[in-house]
């Protein structure tokens, strides 16, 4: 189908204010592609980014990463295959690694091949402002990384391929050092507690599952998320409002060996006192990984001591490489038929409902709301 001349997207005016404008759609360049937007997910950044706690934001500016697409027109020089050698044209589903912001050049992205780290992240030419999920197209440069979505796997699945991407990525991140004859590193066996229990904290279950980790503690609320949590496998489920902090340090350490507490912790709570209560449950020797906080959520205040005392590794995770991507799309669609992925997605809007499907999430009454947007 031709592009329409004009498309819509959701803008953010102000604090907590959104709407949704029409916009001339861009001509595509020869060397790009322009999708079609079938879903986008409303992530918790995206919930920071329009109620932000700390610090101040330029307005009016647009949203949106978490999505999945049909190609609607593809240049006459933009590659016929994907990042893993499928073919791909018009009419495919895909998901994308975004590329356009890094710069492709520097030490971050030329020689330890980490883009999500890049210095000065610029494309060499100037391109239409068509770069964000809550929108009916979203153009996609040259040098992009995509993925073409498997028949098999629904689109309410494959649009949370950027949030597992990012999982993934925070997850493997426990597996460094990897030593295991040291006790080092996660592995196979190995007991886990998510702080937080939304959207990551569910995948991280799944991942854990898939993983042969035991047992596997969640932290978090309210009763529907820890529900959802329990229903994907994990094993303890301890609920912020009815425990204390030293309560789940007592339960944590009653349920694994030797009372010491668990191999690996995962803050993905985005709330700075759950990496307290991180390094809290976490035995002595095991891992940290700090995934929670891609918006400055504050401070709080640490004692050095505590960290020392217990000799953890701890991890930022900070995005994640196109790499990671495939990786994710590839065990969604491994284990779509017997994982229910499905089962996140548990609220959908349409565009015009943006600032319903964002309040939604801000008050934590959905564990994933999807933008659904026409697909013939």
């Amino acid at each position: 189908m031709p592009l329409s001349k004009t498309y819509l997207a959701a803008v953010v005016e102000g604090f907590g204010k959104t709407s949704v404008k029409e916009f001339e759609t861009a001509q595509c360049d020869e060397r790009d592609l322009i999708a079609k937007v079938v879903k986008a997910g409303v992530c918790g950044t995206d919930v920071h980014m329009v109620y932000p706690t700390v610090g101040e934001r330029a307005y009016p500016f647009r949203l949106g990463h978490e999505w999945v697409g049909r190609i609607e027109e593809l240049g006459a020089k933009f590659p016929r295959q994907d990042a893993y050698g499928r073919d791909i044209k018009e009419g495919d589903r895909i998901v994308v690694y975004p590329s356009n912001w890094a710069c492709g050049s520097c030490y971050y992205c030329k020689m330890l091949l980490m883009p999500h780290l890049c210095i000065h992240p610029a494309f060499p030419r100037e391109l239409p402002k068509m770069g964000s999920a809550f929108a009916e197209y979203y153009y996609i440069p040259e040098g992009t990384s995509v993925f073409r979505v498997p028949d098999h796997v629904p689109s309410d699945v494959a649009v949370l391929t950027e949030p597992f991407a990012g999982t993934l990525r925070a997850f493997d991140r426990a597996f460094a050092p990897g030593v295991p004859d040291r006790g080092q590193g996660f592995g196979v066996g190995k007991s886990m507690v998510i702080l937080g229990s939304g959207t990551i904290g569910c995948l991280l279950v799944i991942l854990g599952k898939l993983s042969g980790a035991a047992p596997i503690f969640v932290v978090g609320g309210p009763e529907n998320r820890l529900a959802l949590c329990k229903e994907l496998g994990a094993d303890i489920l301890l609920d912020i409002t009815k425990t204390t902090s030293e309560e789940r340090l007592e339960i944590v350490r009653k349920n694994t060996t030797y009372n010491f507490g668990v191999d690996a912790a995962f803050e993905v709570a985005g709330v700075p006192s759950a990496f307290l209560d991180g390094i809290r449950l976490v035995r002595r020797g095991g891992s940290l990984v700090e995934f929670g906080h891609f918006t400055d959520r504050g401070e709080i205040p640490i004692n050095p001591f505590e960290i020392c005392k217990q000799d953890i590794h701890i991890y930022g995770s900070w995005g994640y490489g196109p790499q990671i991507v495939g990786n994710a799309i590839k065990v969604i669609a491994d284990n779509c038929d017997s994982v229910r992925f499905d089962k996140l997605i548990t609220h959908h809007f349409k565009l015009k409902d943006i600032q319903t499907a964002l309040e939604t999430a801000k008050n934590q009454e959905c564990v994933k709301a999807v933008i659904d947007f026409d697909d013939p």
